[in-house]
């Protein structure tokens, strides 16, 4: 066995274990891979395998750039995700020895996601908890629930062009009105950049038709899909940015609602990190479900920990997981 960089002649193999140990996986592996390597600056070689003399897979750590400000600053990365090893191999330490070897290679990486086992490992190689995502589920037109089971994608042309909230209006826009937003929306948080290439490489590379919306004075947007959850066609505000107060938050969320509506959907899936965000959520009698998934990261964070603790540090959404891109 050794653990090595992926390459080209990898790729066949490395979509056969995919396909393998996530055989729940809607979306191909070959699809799922070539979508995180037209990710702009994505390289085949910041991927890591652990292969046996033939060729074969056997465990893996995927990545992916990013970009993220704190305190003003832009700071360059990777998030790292998919790490698995076959489940025998687990008590010679490979994974182990594949972290280590990742750390090397991306020496400031944030990832989120890590289970109960793994996450104290995590930590104690020197990752920093950052904050937790929690879904959040809202029932918010019950009487669509009937229509809404098994019912198909809701089709793009269905979405509503425009949607004012008091005095704001959000308009649905196209891959060539995007923005770039090059700065922070909030300074004082860790939160992940939105440039314009990443907007057009996450919302409009054709994975999944993603519907973007702007506000009109630009200082605000969100991003919705519809998916299947437990059988049920339901709206999921996959990404959004504002100022992390209750009040710009709030806008946010009636817009979707009202999205909800015209598109006859009873339910709203969302992701929070941010106590603020909670607030407004379960004040619309949302409830969390399933285990938080854990933001971690090797950042230099130690003066933060009451606001990590508090959950008024870490501006993430279900856009920066890779687990979002596989529901359907």
């Amino acid at each position: 066995m050794k653990i090595e960089k992926v390459s080209q002649d990898d790729l066949a193999n490395l979509c056969e274990y995919n396909t393998r140990i996530y055989p729940e996986k809607t979306i191909a592996s070959k699809r799922y891979l070539e979508f995180w390597l037209a990710k702009p600056d994505a390289k085949m070689d910041d991927y890591l395998i652990l292969k046996d003399e033939k060729g074969r897979v056997h465990g893996q750590i995927l990545s992916s750039p990013m970009s993220y400000y704190l305190k003003g600053k832009l700071n360059h990365t990777v998030w790292l995700f998919d790490l698995i090893v076959d489940k025998e191999l687990r008590k010679s330490a490979w994974g182990v020895d594949m972290l280590l070897q990742c750390m090397e290679l991306h020496p400031a990486s944030c990832s989120t996601g890590s289970g109960p086992a793994a996450l104290p490992l995590h930590l104690k190689l020197g990752n920093k908890m950052l904050g937790e995502i929690r879904k959040y589920v809202g029932i918010v037109n019950p009487f669509y629930l009937i229509t809404s089971f098994h019912r198909g994608a809701v089709a793009i042309e269905k979405y509503p062009q425009e949607i004012v909230i008091g005095k704001t209006r959000y308009r649905r826009i196209i891959k060539e009105k995007l923005p770039s937003f090059n700065t922070y929306f909030n300074e004082g948080l860790f939160e992940i950049g939105r440039d314009k290439s990443f907007l057009e490489w996450r919302f409009f590379s054709g994975l999944h038709q993603y519907v973007f919306y702007l506000a009109e004075n630009r200082n605000s947007y969100f991003v919705v899909r519809s998916i299947l959850l437990k059988g049920f066609r339901v709206l999921e505000l996959v990404d959004y940015r504002c100022q992390a107060t209750e009040a710009e938050f709030e806008k946010i969320l009636k817009a979707v609602h009202q999205v909800a509506k015209k598109t006859c959907l009873p339910i709203v899936v969302c992701g929070s990190t941010m106590a603020t965000f909670d607030s407004v959520l379960e004040r619309h009698h949302y409830r969390s479900m399933g285990r938080p998934r854990p933001v971690i990261g090797f950042v230099k964070c130690k003066d933060r920990k009451k606001d990590i603790d508090d959950r008024d540090f870490c501006f993430v959404t279900l856009a920066d997981s890779d687990g979002e891109t596989n529901w359907v």
